[in-house]
């Protein structure tokens, strides 16, 4: 009878039950079926299954108390019925919270990946407010949610981030090589798996920055400071104006005393071109210039004039000689 609710087994229990529900109350407890009443929150659950489990429990310790106090089988059965329900209300309500742990766990785990190809950069916000933007040929890996006692991501390329403080999760970035570590502040790293070296420069706060194979002696980087992983596997550091070093998010292309074979690789991610140089001592000649949205054809005759070779360049390709 789904008409049979807590409240009126409870007001049945305590003598207030009008004629009316009385009526319907000894008529339930009468039939042999008595089903618990159609909640919404045991919706999803084997109630059947659980109130005989339950039941053969409880069933023993109201035995003893009817042959104690030797109760009327009817109030013994609608108390042994109310403190049914309220164990199969609790055990709704524990299901329900595992149900919803389950799910948040779910989203912690769940990862998303952004990729962005050579020739373009994307921006990103993360859950907790931390902004990031990707330079070209770059890869990042985020979760859905940040749970935990940390904010952990994944990069293969070059970022550039404005972490939001939160002392109780530190943001920490996993790369091939090295780990970063921050609590709130802003800073570029660069760290494409092809490069000898990977590069922290901090534009704000403190950074902590460690190598993989030896984190137990990390950088502590400050304001304009640069770590630097060498080839050797070594970490130095360097004071540098940082914020030269994310000029590429403005479309700015810059090159300090970089050598040609440098300057290729940098083309080649901004451009999506193939580059190739013919000379291995042409390679090695450096070059310093900066270009803010400028042609390719612009750049490449200036490396030409300043370096005093020639070039072939089409719509897929680029060769220096």
């Amino acid at each position: 009878m789904n008409q049979i609710n807590p409240e009126i087994l409870k007001r049945y229990a305590n003598g207030n039950c009008p004629p009316k529900e009385q009526l319907l109350v000894e008529a339930w407890l009468s039939s042999e079926e008595n089903e618990s009443p159609e909640q919404g929150a045991f919706a999803g659950i084997d109630r059947e299954g659980l109130k005989q489990e339950l039941w053969a429990d409880l069933n023993p310790a109201f035995s003893r108390l009817k042959l104690k106090y030797q109760l009327p089988t009817l109030i013994y059965k609608v108390a042994a019925t109310l403190t049914l329900i309220s164990f199969v209300a609790y055990f709704g309500y524990r299901h329900t919270r595992q149900q919803q742990e389950k799910q948040s766990l779910s989203a912690a785990l769940t990862y998303k990946e952004l990729v962005v190809p050579k020739g373009s950069k994307a921006k990103i916000t993360l859950t907790d407010g931390t902004e990031i933007n990707l330079n070209a040929d770059s890869r990042l890996k985020y979760p859905v949610a940040f749970t935990g006692n940390s904010r952990t991501i994944y990069l293969s390329g070059e970022a550039h981030f404005k972490v939001v403080k939160d002392p109780s999760k530190p943001f920490v970035i996993h790369t091939q090589k090295t780990d970063t570590r921050v609590l709130g502040t802003v800073f570029n790293l660069k760290a494409y798996p092809g490069d000898h070296s990977e590069l922290l420069t901090v534009e704000e706060g403190k950074v902590q920055f460690s190598i993989k194979s030896n984190p137990t002696k990390p950088l502590i980087l400050t304001r304009d400071q640069q770590g630097i992983l060498n080839a050797d596997g070594k970490l130095d550091r360097e004071h540098v104006y940082a914020a030269a070093y994310s000029s590429w998010k403005s479309a700015k292309l810059r090159f300090n005393d970089l050598s040609l074979a440098e300057i290729s690789i940098l083309l080649n991610r901004e451009y999506n071109i193939e580059v190739e140089t013919k000379s291995k001592s042409l390679r090695k000649k450096r070059f310093t210039g900066t270009y803010q949205n400028s042609a390719l054809n612009s750049i490449v005759r200036d490396i030409s004039l300043a370096l005093h070779c020639q070039y072939q360049l089409n719509n897929r390709s680029l060769i220096f000689y």
